[in-house]
């Protein structure tokens, strides 16, 4: 018992010293980056341009689309990079909370299609309360969210995705709370059918 508490006093210092020494190595790079360093720079991109461009596709009906919001999200990141604080936060999230917005933004320009909220209680027509995202492969998502229309795809994203609740939602959108929600639902369902139709495919 002895012998196993040791060995996980050293393990958890292990880890530790390895996390501080990659947190110096990024906070070095993130510097090296602010004062101009090109290599610093493409190492940044190489080593987020993935994640980020994964957000993307979430947010985008195509491939193409997602390619050329990473790249316009890339370069806001980069021209920001000397407002990035580490006390506030990872690189990862502030640059991941711009290339979001960046993407919001571009879906505004494009006026986001809401469908109408009917006028019943969509809650009591829409009755089949699953987990949209148990048990499913990350790609299948991301394909079944890029047929969905616009309106259902952002809600969907901002809801599941980055933890926005329905009144935050409606203020970055400029809609109600209850176009929100049934947005939302409506995506559920959607999700729920292309889903299903992938696996007929399949």
């Amino acid at each position: 018992m002895i012998k196993q508490k040791k060995e996980a006093t050293l393990f958890a210092k292990t880890a530790y010293i390895l996390s501080k020494a990659l947190q110096n190595i990024e906070e070095n790079l993130i510097l090296r980056a602010k004062q101009g360093d090109d290599r610093a720079y493409k190492e940044l991109y190489d080593k987020y341009c993935n994640s980020f461009f994964a957000i993307c596709l979430r947010y985008n009906s195509s491939r193409e689309e997602a390619e050329d919001m990473l790249q316009e999200s890339m370069i806001k990141i980069f021209r920001e990079l000397h407002s990035y604080d580490k006390d506030r936060g990872t690189f990862y999230t502030w640059g991941a909370r711009i290339v979001i917005n960046t993407n919001l933004a571009s879906l505004r320009k494009s006026n986001i299609k809401f469908d109408a909220i009917e006028s019943e209680n969509l809650a009591n027509t829409l009755k089949d309360q699953y987990n949209v995202l148990a048990d499913l492969e990350v790609k299948d998502v991301i394909a079944a969210l890029q047929e969905m229309p616009s309106g259902y795809r952002t809600v969907f994203n901002l809801y599941y995705f980055e933890g926005y609740n329905h009144q935050e939602i409606a203020e970055q959108l400029g809609v109600s709370e209850s176009t929100s929600k049934t947005q939302l639902m409506k995506s559920k369902v959607y999700l729920k059918k292309t889903l299903e139709d992938f696996e007929l495919a399949n």
